[in-house]
C-alpha cells in the first residue's frame, strides 16, 4: 500500500476512534481506598492495574467519576474504570451514581461502593452483619473491635484484613443476596471489583 494509500485510509477513521489499553484504572474517593487496594495489587501481583487518588476535581463522589470520564477520554483509554466511593455525608453519592450508569457502557465504567462507609467493607473482614449502622463512625466503633487501632490510611493494617479476604468475599456476597436496593443500610459492592482484580491475576502467569 502506498503512503499516499495509507493516509487516505487513516483520514477515513471514525474520529476519536481510541483501542483501549488493557489497563484496569481504580480511582479511589479517599486514602483508606487507595491503601487498601495498592496493598491487594501487591497481594495479587497485578502488573496492569493502576490506584489513582486523588482526584484533581475533589474526592466527592461525583467528581470522581468526572475523573473516570476524564481518564477515558486520554489517548488510549483504559479497558476498565472503576470508581470507588462511600455515601458517608455525601450529598452527591446519588448524582454520581446516576452519571456513572449513564456512561457505563461507552467507557466501561463500573462502581464499588460502601453504605455507609468503606469500613463497612473491612468489617466484613471479621463477620457478617446487616444491622444498619447510624454513620460512619459506628462502623469504625465495630471494626476497632477485630482491627485494635485502626486508624485510616495506615498501610499496617491492610495484611491481616488480605488473609481473611475470602471471608470478606463471602460475606458481601449473603448481604447482596438479601438486598432489593442499593439505598440499604448497610451495603457493598467493592466485593466485584476484588473479583474483578482476582480474574486479571488468574490470567496473568506472572501472578
Amino acid at each position: 500500500m502506498s503512503r499516499r494509500s495509507r493516509s487516505m485510509q487513516s483520514l477515513r477513521r471514525k474520529p476519536g476512534f481510541r483501542k483501549p489499553r488493557e489497563i484496569t484504572l481504580i480511582i479511589c474517593e479517599g486514602g483508606s481506598e487507595r491503601v487498601y487496594f495498592d496493598a491487594l495489587r501487591n497481594h495479587l501481583r497485578l502488573t496492569t492495574t493502576e490506584v489513582s487518588f486523588p482526584c484533581p476535581q475533589g474526592s466527592a463522589p461525583i467528581n470522581v467519576v468526572k475523573c473516570a470520564e476524564q481518564k477515558a477520554k486520554e489517548r488510549g483509554g483504559y479497558e476498565n474504570i472503576w470508581c470507588v466511593f462511600d455515601r458517608d455525608e455525601h450529598e452527591s453519592f446519588d448524582r454520581a451514581r446516576a452519571k456513572l450508569q449513564q456512561h457505563k457502557s461507552r467507557w466501561h465504567l463500573h462502581e464499588a461502593v460502601s453504605i455507609p462507609c468503606v469500613e463497612f467493607w473491612l468489617l466484613l473482614h471479621f463477620e457478617f452483619t446487616d444491622a444498619p449502622f447510624s454513620d460512619c463512625d459506628a462502623v469504625i466503633r465495630r471494626l476497632v473491635q477485630h482491627l485494635p487501632g485502626y486508624t485510616k490510611n495506615d498501610p499496617r493494617q491492610v495484611p491481616p484484613l488480605l488473609e481473611r479476604l475470602e471471608q470478606a468475599m463471602q460475606h458481601a456476597q449473603r448481604l447482596e443476596s438479601q438486598r432489593t436496593t442499593i439505598g440499604d443500610n448497610p451495603y457493598t459492592s467493592v466485593h466485584h471489583l476484588v473479583r474483578h482484580l482476582q480474574g486479571i491475576a488468574a490470567k496473568d502467569p506472572r501472578a
